[in-house]
């Protein structure tokens, strides 16, 4: 059976009896208007069902299939606004099986495209996959489609420049972890979330991998990890998963991920894995009345040099839009802030005065610094304090 559940009201909608007897092992929805579905069973069936409503219920009719691989999840490529290219016009689909990856082209039928496979893993371990957007070790400043493949302790990256053609596939870079990869999802752009056979939580950023394709019997390390790996975990929970005779560990059904969301099931309940968004970070900042070291975080973020922020965009026209855009608000609020505080001492107004206008230089935010900012100063006579020469000297280039 496949079912619809209604989140919100928690009820079933509707419940699909699609006439096998064997239990399913993925399903997903495969266009973005419709009920067309693609799922897959522990009998080797990949299929693509179209369901529609009749008078008693759904209906199912099966498009197309093949009958030979046990697929244990389904990745749909799905197009970005942001980096719109010809492979939006395409319907690519990723599949890990038992032993290899695979990319087929839905349209009308399952078209299969590439595979992927490797001798020097653990037999044992499974692939995971997830289709995202990332800047490059030899591609820096853009943020491409690109397919991540993370088997045992390796995860490779393939950019798809002609997908009907398997040289139009490219390695163009990996990572390499201490242990087994039990789980693999893209957080934002070019930040990818992943966990180990060790219950560890890493964040990796895709421009600092090392370039091309990991060589087979590769046991170094590499570099792509942003931060010290979270290992505060219980157990990650898995699931048995039997294949004719054999039987694997998986953990493509005791995970999901949304964007900037991961959830994983444990021994200790649900843990949900979360990347700080820009807005979020600074409004954290001005709880803590952190906000100078927010103004130099700020800095690095604008000129590049900071990575990992959900939803800051690896090109640099739109990651300075959009920090411009949430600094200038937290400039000020921030500057209000103190501007109201009337037991600050004027070198700490100088100060923050200082930097705040410094920092509206930085963001090229001549509007803020003169219709509002110098106003606002004015208001409080910050001119009159003592130290009038030094404020003078301190603002007078900006005149």
């Amino acid at each position: 059976y496949i079912s619809l559940w209604d989140a919100k009201k928690q009820s079933l909608v509707w419940s699909l009896n699609l006439g096998r007897d064997f239990p399913i092992l993925a399903v997903k929805f495969v266009k973005d208007s419709g009920l067309d579905i693609i799922w897959s069973d522990a009998d080797k069936n990949l299929m693509i069902t179209e369901v529609t409503k009749g008078l008693l219920g759904c209906n199912a009719n099966h498009l197309a299939g093949i009958n030979s691989l046990y697929v244990f999840s389904i990745n749909q490529l799905l197009p970005n606004a942001l980096y719109p290219t010809k492979l939006d016009s395409f319907h690519l689909i990723a599949v890990p099986t038992v032993d290899s990856v695979h990319v087929f082209n839905y349209d009308a039928e399952l078209l299969p495209l590439w595979s992927y496979s490797r001798e020097d893993c653990n037999p044992y371990a499974l692939p995971y996959v997830a289709w995202g957007h990332g800047a490059l070790p030899d591609e820096p400043d853009n943020a491409i489609p690109v397919l991540a493949i993370a088997w045992d302790k390796l995860l490779q990256l393939v950019k798809i420049v002609e997908p009907f053609y398997a040289e139009g596939y490219l390695y163009v870079g990996y990572y390499k972890s201490n242990a087994e990869i039990t789980s693999l999802y893209w957080a934002s752009e070019s930040v990818i979330l992943i966990t180990t056979s060790i219950n560890e939580v890493k964040i990796l950023y895709t421009e600092d991998f090392a370039m091309g394709e990991c060589p087979q019997g590769f046991a170094g390390r590499t570099g792509g990890e942003l931060e010290d790996a979270y290992k505060e975990v219980k157990q990650f929970t898995s699931q048995i998963v039997r294949i004719g005779d054999d039987v694997r560990t998986s953990y493509h059904q005791t995970t999901t991920s949304k964007g900037r969301h991961s959830l994983y099931l444990t021994q200790a309940g649900m843990l949900e894995a979360k990347l700080y968004k820009w807005n979020e970070f600074l409004e954290e900042q001005g709880s803590k009345n952190s906000w100078i070291n927010a103004l130099m975080i700020s800095a690095e973020l604008y000129s590049g040099n900071l990575k990992g922020f959900a939803e800051v965009s690896q090109q640099r026209n739109l990651r300075e839009e959009t920090v411009k855009a949430s600094l200038k608000n937290f400039l000020w609020k921030s500057m209000m802030t103190f501007l109201e505080n009337a037991k600050e001492s004027s070198e700490d107004m100088l100060i923050k005065a200082q930097l705040t206008v410094e920092f509206c230089i930085l963001i090229s935010s001549y509007d803020l610094l003169f219709k509002t900012l110098v106003s606002a100063l004015s208001l409080i006579h910050i001119c009159r304090c003592r130290r009038y020469a030094v404020c003078r000297s301190r603002w007078s280039p900006y005149h």
